[in-house]
């Protein structure tokens, strides 16, 4: 990128001496291969088969916070009920994508065809880097001792060396081998000037419009300096990814699945994007939304509490009884509860935020209480529960704009879904009930 942004630099005449910058590769995702003796089909979505694999792994890379969740089935359960529910939503928007257009469209071809770079600029800066960023071990032995650094110290700035050393050199070759030629427009005209027709790179390989990158650049700076920063960057990004192409990379099979896979959910990405503009309310729709749901017109309020479950109604109404009568509460809870680490936390759980969605009953009972309050038992989805109130932050007014911001996406939210459960219903969707997993 250094050689890129001289090279921009001169040809421009308005940008001085500038710091080379450490490359970061995107790696190709590695998929790993399923079971094929406990893989199966969990859903089919017209002729498309969702397998347990893909579920599984899709599963897998879910940021489950709560660590009880990946010990208890139910939750683990929830979870990929609701995992498959979206992937047959993606599938389905994806077929409507395919029908619409979607995939032939400029923009779809746009974020496909920016994914092919990232990827193959990742994969030959991963196998230049293979070739000729490897540091000997005597050598990096020989540097911590002259600078009393740690080993994967002194191996981390030598590596970081040789990479930067062989990026400017693999630059450089590239420059030439594929004639890249920097535009006159950026030195002649000032940034107001460009138009999205003027062609400010090109190359036997390929060629960069600033209509192509203004987007990009708007939100990378606005300067001419900055422009110049953004170029070089993706010039040299382009030549990497050129440069893999031609060595065949293209033909890797992760690159082929990864692509595939981006190219999909592109496509839904690109539908949902449509689909949302097109349910956006409007002002007196958001002002009868908020007139109605009473929750938008205060803040979310944090609760701490401490929670009980017991098997049946009449248990939790002696237990609660107990608990009037003086019984501490961190003790029935340890002693009586069958709530997953009942008796490690005594009862305890996380801040409740009640406000964030429309209050159901059990944030209208909740917020009914003051602290030192005990609620009646409650029905839920694993017995029934009693609540004892120790904090509940004040009630405050909304912000009115913010207010009509999250009433405008929730009535977004709420006709994306009735949309979905509508192509669920037409869409020849069949879930199986028993599975290799038993997801």
């Amino acid at each position: 990128m250094t050689i890129m942004k001289e090279t921009i630099g001169r040809a421009v005449g308005a940008v001085g001496a500038v710091v080379a910058a450490l490359i970061l590769a995107s790696p190709v995702i590695a998929v790993a291969g399923a079971d094929p003796i406990a893989d199966g089909p969990v859903a089919k979505v017209g002729g498309r088969v969702i397998l347990l694999s893909e579920l599984n792994r899709a599963l897998g890379s879910l940021p489950i916070n709560d660590p009880s969740s990946r010990d208890d089935p139910l939750a683990k359960n929830a979870y990929a009920k609701e995992l498959l529910l979206e992937m047959i939503d993606a599938e389905l928007l994806y077929r409507e994508a395919a029908t619409d257009g979607i995939v032939k469209s400029a923009e779809y071809r746009r974020r496909v065809d920016e994914q092919k770079v990232t990827l193959l600029d990742g994969a030959y800066r991963a196998r230049l880097f293979a070739q000729k960023a490897m540091v000997p071990d005597e050598r990096v032995e020989k540097y911590a001792d002259q600078t009393g650094l740690e080993y994967e110290a002194a191996k981390a700035i030598l590596v970081a060396g040789k990479r930067k050393d062989a990026v400017k050199e693999e630059s450089l070759r590239l420059f030439d081998k594929y004639r890249v030629v920097f535009s006159p427009v950026l030195a002649e005209k000032s940034l107001d000037e460009l138009v999205d027709a003027d062609r400010l790179v090109t190359s036997s390989a390929f060629s960069i419009s600033y209509g192509s990158i203004r987007d990009g650049f708007h939100r990378f700076g606005s300067r001419k300096e900055d422009l110049v920063d953004y170029l070089a960057d993706l010039t040299e990004r382009r030549l990497f990814a050129a440069e893999g192409e031609a060595i065949g990379l293209i033909g890797d099979s992760r690159f082929k699945e990864s692509m595939a896979e981006f190219a999909h959910s592109a496509a839904v990405a690109i539908k949902r994007e449509r689909l949302a503009r097109r349910f956006a309310p409007n002002d007196a729709e958001v002002a009868d939304y908020i007139a109605k749901t009473g929750y938008l017109k205060q803040a979310p309020r944090y609760i701490s509490a401490l929670l009980i479950v017991t098997a049946t109604k009449e248990e939790a109404a002696s237990v609660r009884r107990e608990a009037l009568a003086g019984g501490s509460f961190y003790e029935l809870a340890m002693a009586r509860s069958i709530a997953p680490f009942a008796k490690e936390k005594a009862g305890r759980i996380g801040v409740m935020v009640v406000g964030r969605a429309p209050y159901t009953d059990l944030d209208r009972a909740l917020l009914s209480l003051k602290p030192g309050e005990i609620s009646q038992p409650r029905e839920g989805e694993h017995g029934w529960s009693i609540f004892k109130m120790l904090e509940i932050s004040p009630a405050e007014p909304r912000d009115p704009a913010e207010a009509r911001r999250l009433a405008a996406e929730t009535i977004v939210d709420e006709r994306m879904t009735a949309y979905l459960m509508k192509l669920r219903g037409r869409g020849n969707v069949t879930i199986y009930t028993k599975t290799p997993g038993g997801a």
